[in-house]
């Protein structure tokens, strides 16, 4: 059975409005091409996807002309050499200097049985700045600065309520308390470690990674741990005070 009269106005129309549709949005896809001095492989993939849904509905010149200006303006991305990690040894004089302050004096500050958790965290466990609030985000550890030893202290609530008194001192996070970073360089100093200052005094006197630097500490409460996100974290030592 033929096309009738009104069938064919109808194909006529969806071809039309077609390739109306297309040419906007070729003019789109190109005018965002042109105005970008470089192209991230994600922006440039995403794109040549919509380039390829157009197809039909342009020429297949466009197609490659458009095509080559995304290739052309792929930006290679810069390869980074890992930066200093934590080595075997670090962790083990960590772990030492950790445990020879629990059986010093200074242990007699500490509440009976309190499980305490060190976990070392940031660009030395990866070799890149994982942080992206840090003006150094993945970008190598020691690029431009000398990397922190951030460790971070999980204690009972009750123990962090009785060091950590100071309100400018401590935040909500994933609805459970813990402080800003403590240390020399940080804007809250080592003094705000409470009992646990000598031993942040301590560890700084460490060589970590080839070289000595800056440590600080960020407290929790202990019933956090077992919903954070460790992926980027390196266990150091579980105490338990006597």
């Amino acid at each position: 059975m033929g096309k009738t009269r009104k069938n064919t106005i109808e194909e006529t129309y969806e071809e039309v409005e077609k390739d109306i549709l297309g040419q906007a949005n070729i003019e789109d896809i190109e005018a965002q091409v042109n105005s970008a001095k470089k192209l991230s492989r994600q922006r440039a993939k995403s794109l040549l996807v919509q380039l390829s849904g157009l197809k039909g509905s342009i020429s297949q010149r466009t197609f490659k002309q458009i095509r080559n200006k995304i290739v052309e303006k792929l930006q290679e991305e810069e390869i980074q050499a890992i930066g200093p990690k934590i080595s075997e040894n670090d962790l083990v004089n960590l772990q030492r200097k950790i445990s020879s302050f629990f059986k010093s004096g200074f242990a007699k500050e500490f509440p009976e049985n309190e499980k305490i958790s060190f976990y070392l965290s940031g660009s030395l466990v990866s070799g890149f700045s994982k942080n992206k609030n840090n003006s150094f985000f993945n970008q190598p550890s020691d690029k431009g600065r000398v990397s922190d030893v951030d460790i971070l202290v999980f204690i009972s609530s009750k123990l962090f309520n009785s060091i950590f008194t100071d309100p400018k001192l401590v935040e909500k996070h994933l609805g459970h308390k813990r402080t800003f970073p403590i240390g020399t360089e940080e804007k809250f100093s080592q003094t705000y470690a409470g009992i646990f200052s000598p031993l942040l005094e301590d560890l700084s006197k460490l060589s970590i990674a080839s070289r000595q630097r800056h440590v600080n500490f960020t407290f929790f409460e202990h019933s956090i741990l077992d919903i954070f996100e460790k992926t980027y974290f390196v266990k150091i030592l579980n105490i338990v005070t006597l």
